[in-house]
């Protein structure tokens, strides 16, 4: 268990998720990042996503166009 709330809450549950997956047909995970995000990333890559990909200017953050970036997982 977590001993404050939020401690790695998303580290916690993106492994549950991964793991139950792991039980059926799904062969990839795409996850989509608004750019800057370094927290994001780190949690990603902890969890063995690669980055494959970045598309310019796609993505709306505070009223503003982003990079969205592309990381993926096969399980």
């Amino acid at each position: 268990m977590l001993d404050n709330f939020g401690e790695g809450l998303c580290k916690h549950l993106y492994e549950h998720l991964v793991s139950a997956l792991k039980a059926t047909e799904v062969h990839t995970l795409i996850a989509g990042i608004a750019l800057p995000n370094e927290a994001s990333i780190a949690l990603h890559e902890k969890l063995d996503f690669v980055k494959v990909g970045e598309f310019e200017k796609v993505g709306i953050k505070f009223d503003n166009y982003s990079n969205v970036g592309c990381w993926h997982l096969v399980i």
